[in-house]
């Protein structure tokens, strides 16, 4: 198959020029082995998905029966109550079989029937993980879509509930549960008892934060960029290309397939790559509409205090401590606009030129309208 460099989706190993991430799984599948639950956020296009992905692929070769499911698309009907819930959970991971083990999928679309509430949803999870007879691992993708949900959040609880049972040779759950989104599931919020508004307890304070940083490293886009240039027979500098990459992006992915993909459909004329050839395509990728960046101007408009901080740092250059406790800084990084630094930082070069551009011309556009206004 003809390979190509992938910014929309899931990245499939066999379709796709890729990052060996292998140093990024490893922490992570230690802890599976441990038992431990996690999470596993980070913004839009950050490859939380192709992570798992992978992260599926080792844990069958290490003979676990990893599950996935995503609540992506999934409706608020689902969300109705919580036999309607159960039994689409259900349903759901019956389907992650449907194409590789069919007897599989069958017997757990059938262990819906008896869900008529959390209750007997927790049974039937623990029936089915008892019968499969391996360690279960369970992960679900794009959790963002029922965070907001007080069902979902009770349906966090009772997993939870399962994972402290089971760690104490009372139950059967899943050996582990990895919760992919942009948000942090563990800030989400469960109410104790009903009209006692100011108790409340975290639904999956038991989970540990994803144990590697899924940005890539120079050294790890060379990776990349040797399978290409070994595979389409290109000659370049891989460190010194890998090292302008990192430069213009700081390792998001997105931005790095994007930029590759630009270079070799729109740039490269000979059977070589110049790293002058990255600035060009920084220059070109500023200039389009895509999802990536229609996100980052959305999240920003969106929101007027954090809008207002943007603003305040890239054109008046204000120096502020960093610090994730602020609601509007912790925002900023949520949605991958701020870095990890002492003082606060855009993330990378890209999305500082791009909102540079977008916040200048709207003082331009404001100026103007204001002078029509008085004339």
């Amino acid at each position: 198959m003809d390979k190509d460099f992938n910014f929309m989706g899931t990245c499939i190993p066999e379709m796709h020029y890729m990052v060996n991430i292998s140093s990024k799984l490893e922490p992570a599948l230690k802890l599976i082995a441990k038992g431990k639950y996690l999470t596993l956020h980070y913004p839009r296009q950050f490859g939380k998905t192709t992570t798992l992905l992978l992260l599926e692929r080792e844990l069958e070769k290490r003979g676990y029966l990893p599950v996935s499911i995503s609540f992506e698309g999934i409706g608020d009907v689902v969300f109705a109550n919580e036999k309607i819930f159960g039994q689409t959970f259900m349903r759901k991971i019956s389907e992650s079989f449907n194409y590789t083990n069919k007897e599989l999928a069958t017997y757990l679309l059938n262990q819906r029937e008896g869900i008529e509430n959390f209750d007997t949803l927790s049974q039937v999870i623990s029936q089915a993980v008892l019968d499969l007879k391996k360690e279960v691992v369970l992960f679900i993708d794009e959790v963002d879509a029922g965070s907001n949900n007080n069902l979902f959040i009770h349906f966090l609880g009772m997993l939870r509930e399962k994972y402290l049972r089971r760690n104490a040779g009372k139950d059967y759950t899943f050996r582990s549960v990895i919760l992919a989104g942009v948000y942090d599931v563990k800030s989400l919020k469960l109410k104790i008892r009903e009209g006692q508004d100011a108790k409340y307890n975290s639904p999956w304070n038991i989970a540990m934060e994803y144990p590697a940083d899924l940005s890539f490293t120079s050294k790890e886009i060379e990776t990349m960029l040797i399978d290409y240039s070994e595979d389409k027979k290109i000659s370049m500098d891989i460190p010194l290309v890998a090292e302008r990459l990192h430069h213009f992006t700081s390792g998001y992915p997105f931005l790095v397939s994007r930029l590759c993909s630009i270079i070799h459909e729109d740039i490269i004329k000979k059977s070589e790559w110049s790293p002058e050839y990255v600035d060009r395509a920084v220059a070109l990728m500023l200039r389009e509409n895509n999802t990536n960046f229609d996100s980052l101007i959305k999240n920003l408009e969106n929101n007027q205090d954090l809008y207002a901080l943007v603003e305040k740092v890239i054109l008046d250059d204000i120096k502020l401590e960093h610090s994730e406790q602020n609601k509007i800084i912790k925002l900023g990084m949520i949605h991958g606009i701020f870095k990890k630094a002492q003082y606060l930082e855009i993330n990378n070069l890209v999305y500082k030129e791009l909102i540079y551009n977008f916040m200048s011309l709207n003082l331009k556009i404001k100026v103007l309208l204001d002078k029509n206004i008085e004339n």
